[in-house]
């Protein structure tokens, strides 16, 4: 270790004036250069940190924005009422697959369930070879055409033959009021029955 140390007081007292003023000052560029790149690393990372913290922070403003909204939407969403005597639902039903151009189907007789309070009719349909257009058309319609019916139960699959092609089990369900359960429900099966 010595023997290093000497070597290099050798080569220092070796140098000329004007190259140890040279090697002095290369020496300290050197090291203002490492500091600088130390100094921006750091500075970097804290800009990454803070970066992260303010994107951190938007989505946190947006997500009290939206809950603030959904509070609002929900206090101003309109009530469903349901109804005292049961929607027909195969006649509901057909009025808008006959108005896409599809082919009715056979429609069962509903199943009466006590659910809450009220009572639920419901029937399981299957439709084929519809388009994904007339799909997406039909649960609208079904859905928005009147609120006290619902799909509550969807499968798809692709035709076998044509791919473009759908066939469609659901669930299509109506709600009615369970004091008047006698007066609608028997008029409600004669109508499936008739489907």
């Amino acid at each position: 270790m010595a023997s290093v140390v000497e070597r290099a007081k050798d080569w220092w007292e070796g140098k000329a004036p004007r190259e140890r003023k040279l090697l002095t000052v290369l020496g300290a560029t050197l090291v203002l250069c490492i500091l600088a790149w130390v100094a921006m690393t750091i500075r970097g990372g804290l800009q990454a940190i803070e970066d992260k913290n303010q994107r951190t922070r938007e989505a946190l403003e947006a997500i009290q924005v939206k809950r603030v909204l959904d509070q609002r939407q929900a206090s101003a969403a309109p009530v469903v009422k349901i109804p005292s005597t049961p929607v027909a639902l195969d006649s509901y039903l057909d009025e808008i697959i006959t108005g896409l151009g599809l082919k009715s189907p056979t429609y069962p007789t509903p199943k009466e369930v006590a659910k809450d309070g009220y009572r639920e009719l419901s029937f399981r349909i299957s439709l084929e070879d519809l388009e994904i257009g007339q799909l997406e058309e039909l649960l609208e319609k079904v859905e928005t055409k009147n609120p006290a019916v619902a799909v509550t139960e969807l499968q798809v699959k692709r035709d076998f033959r044509d791919q473009e092609k759908l066939d469609v089990d659901m669930t299509v369900v109506t709600f009615y009021k369970k004091g008047t359960s006698e007066e609608g429900g028997g008029g409600d099966d004669d109508e499936g029955e008739e489907g």
